[in-house]
């Protein structure tokens, strides 16, 4: 078990080295270095996620909430990704700019829809591990 200010440290570096990540990636250039940070990210969230206690049976009715809520809203950004790189990709839209438009605002409800799959995953495993206590 990591203590919770451990953790919330780790999680803190982790935010840090996913931002400087995007950071270097937006830059002209970034190269295949541009992924290191992505991966320490990586490897300071999962002990930030995983290292805590296991949840007691009262907490239930409150982890299956929030596991509901991030995988509906999980499920809604891909859903809205996919309709919106379909309309790009088949050039449904009345010109160039919108088609544009319409990829980027894709891309980035698959980047969101990615990100809350990892909250998907904690409360799964939180849901079954107090399922188990």
């Amino acid at each position: 078990m990591i203590r919770p200010h451990v953790r919330a440290a780790l999680a803190a570096v982790a935010l840090l080295l996913f931002f400087t990540g995007i950071a270097i990636v937006i830059q002209p250039g970034p190269g295949w270095l541009s992924v290191v940070p992505f991966l320490l990210a990586a490897l300071f969230a999962l002990p930030a996620m995983f290292g805590g206690d296991m949840p007691a049976a009262e907490d239930l009715p409150r982890i299956a909430e929030q596991f509901i809520r991030f995988r509906a809203a999980m499920i809604g950004c891909f859903l809205a990704a996919l309709v919106l790189l379909m309309f790009a990709a088949a050039r449904l839209l009345p010109t160039d700019d919108f088609v544009q438009r319409a990829a980027s605002l894709g891309a980035a409800f698959w980047v969101v829809a990615f990100l809350l799959s990892f909250f998907v995953t904690y409360y799964r495993t939180q849901l079954r591990l107090a399922r188990r206590a």
